[in-house]
């Protein structure tokens, strides 16, 4: 019988197929420049007992932190400073939860976090990273203050994985697509390293890291633009462009709202004014966002 490698090289020599390694991350990926400054990121990632972020509760989170340098390339995961942490949430955890974790009530029984040890980390960070922040951060910031006072960025929102001529920003879906491996997913330390194996990865059309193109488009200014007192028929067209719906539970008026980019901040408030407020003399709030507000629940 040949040997694993020689069958691997058999079949990715076969244009019927595609072969997945199971993820290793190494000790290393890249020796810093002479001249690189380096700096200190945490993939962020929690398990909670539902989707509503102001009232869930945490049942594991994942902080796992990782060197980066000015030339927008992961150098290293600390393995040694991994947080992996079980919390009991005071409550049965649902069995769709459980299904979708393999998180149960027995494995979280009397388990809880060392907040002090995970802010000490946090804290110390130049950028947490999440894998769809707009739900990590405002749960963190919620058990975890120092979450309000770092930069965030989205390793969903924050990289264009379409123009990449990737179709889906599912976690799993990048494993495959993007990094050529497989994972143990939807447990918080698994979904951090498969995460910043991804971040690793050169893009194909841009020829950039993933990471160094989030790390600037984290840095970038952009405005939130809320269409305040939007009649009720444009719900529908203000939808499909990509608005969302401020409920009014974070304290803010209950609204359509979008995010977009210094360059096209006048274009949108053009399109609101022509498609949506139709003849009508309305002052529109916009307000500038960066990466120590971007995603939290505080604007």
């Amino acid at each position: 019988m040949p040997d694993i490698e020689t069958c691997v090289n058999l079949l990715k020599g076969h244009q019927d197929f595609q072969v997945l390694r199971r993820l290793s991350v190494p000790e290393r990926y890249f020796e810093a420049n002479a001249d690189e400054t380096v700096f200190l990121g945490v993939f962020l990632d929690v398990e909670t007992t539902g989707l509503d972020t102001t009232t869930t509760k945490v049942i594991e989170v994942g902080a796992v932190p990782f060197e980066y340098g000015t030339s927008g390339r992961i150098l290293r995961v600390l393995h040694d400073q991994i947080i992996s942490s079980l919390q009991d949430p005071g409550e049965p955890i649902s069995p769709d939860i459980t299904r979708l974790t393999g998180i149960s009530d027995d494995m979280v029984r009397g388990q809880s976090i060392d907040n002090e040890k995970l802010q000490a980390l946090l804290i110390k960070s130049n950028l947490v990273v999440a894998h769809n922040a707009s739900f990590d951060r405002p749960i963190a910031e919620r058990y975890w203050p120092v979450c309000k006072k770092r930069p965030w960025a989205c390793s969903i929102k924050d990289v264009p994985w379409r123009d990449e001529g990737v179709t889906s920003s599912k976690l799993d879906y990048l494993a495959w697509k993007v990094g050529g491996f497989f994972f143990d997913g939807h447990r918080a330390t698994e979904d951090c390293l498969a995460g910043i194996e991804i971040l690793t990865r050169i893009l194909p059309e841009s020829g950039r890291t993933a990471f160094d193109i989030l790390r600037n488009n984290a840095a970038k200014k952009s405005f939130r633009i809320v269409a305040v007192d939007a009649p009720f028929e444009s719900k529908d067209i203000l939808k499909s462009r990509g608005y969302r719906w401020n409920t009014g539970e974070n304290g803010h008026q209950k609204s359509w709202w979008t995010e977009v980019s210094e360059v096209d901040k006048d274009k949108e408030l053009a399109w609101l004014a022509s498609e949506v407020y139709v003849g009508s003399e309305i002052d529109i709030p916009t307000s500038p966002i960066n990466a120590l507000i971007r995603y939290s629940s505080r604007i």
